[in-house]
């Protein structure tokens, strides 16, 4: 925390190198809705435990909040600066590339025909609407 005269530039300028490159990162995706702590780990090249030491270190110099997220039926955290931290409505959709690399368009041999018509084949698919089927459960 800060102390009487200490401002929040003052512990940034402070930080080891790991936690002020973090902390930047942290920074530059907070306006953004902020970054899960998963994608930080990543980008810095450390594992969760080592991570989880240097958010919790910047969470208690008051640098940066981390909300609960639920990504793909699990709990993650999205980190950003104190007063950055937006609604789960507005956090960015987490996207799983699993269901991306599954749509049936990739691997249809008519889709030189859907793409080149003017109605929108797709939306009359059988293959497309079971895949869309799937994906809302």
């Amino acid at each position: 925390m800060l102390r009487s005269r200490e401002t929040p530039h003052d512990l940034i300028d402070l930080l080891p190198p790991l936690e002020r490159k973090a902390y930047d990162i942290i920074s530059s995706k907070s306006r953004e809705g902020g970054i899960t702590q998963i994608e930080l780990w990543r980008i810095l090249g450390i594992d969760s435990k080592e991570g989880s030491k240097i958010v919790l270190k910047l969470m208690r110099r008051g640098l940066v909040v981390r909300k609960e997220i639920e990504t793909n039926g699990r709990k993650s955290y999205v980190l950003t600066l104190p007063g950055h931290l937006l609604n789960k409505e507005d956090l960015p959709t987490l996207v799983n590339i699993n269901l991306i690399e599954e749509i049936p368009c990739f691997t249809c041999s008519l889709l030189s025909v859907c793409v080149s018509s003017e109605e929108s084949l797709w939306m009359t698919c059988p293959k497309m609407s079971e895949y869309i089927s799937r994906i809302r459960k």
